[in-house]
């Protein structure tokens, strides 16, 4: 399985690896990474995306380095996307709005912050 998972938290990124030890994984620490990576040419089966990257709490949406600008990129090219996209961000206005967003254009998309995730899978 190919996975593919947006996250700045370097505690975070090792227990993803642990998780999906056994997977094809791929982590970017930046929206811009991650932009390039899903650029439509590697099918990823699924997909994480936090919302707040470069260290920062409860960003602002429209700040390029942020879930939410791959969002909108994901958008752009729905067509070749076929992942399912968990979106594990603290972020819970974040969360929604990139939801509706993906929802709106036909992803198959599910919240489920970090927390919860390490809760239900601990290591």
């Amino acid at each position: 399985m190919k996975i593919f998972i947006l996250e700045d938290n370097e505690d975070r990124i090792i227990y993803f690896r642990q998780l999906f030890i056994d997977h094809d994984l791929f982590v970017a620490t930046t929206a811009r990474e991650a932009i390039l990576a899903l650029d439509g040419t590697t099918e990823f089966d699924l997909i994480f995306l936090d919302h707040d990257l470069g260290g920062e709490q409860m960003v602002d949406m429209k700040n390029t380095n942020t879930g939410s600008e791959v969002v909108r990129y994901l958008v752009t090219i729905a067509d070749k996307v076929n992942s399912i996209i968990f979106l594990h961000t603290q972020n819970p206005v974040a969360a929604r709005a990139m939801r509706c967003t993906l929802k709106e254009n036909d992803f198959r998309v599910f919240i489920k912050p970090f927390t919860s995730l390490y809760t239900e899978y601990p290591l």
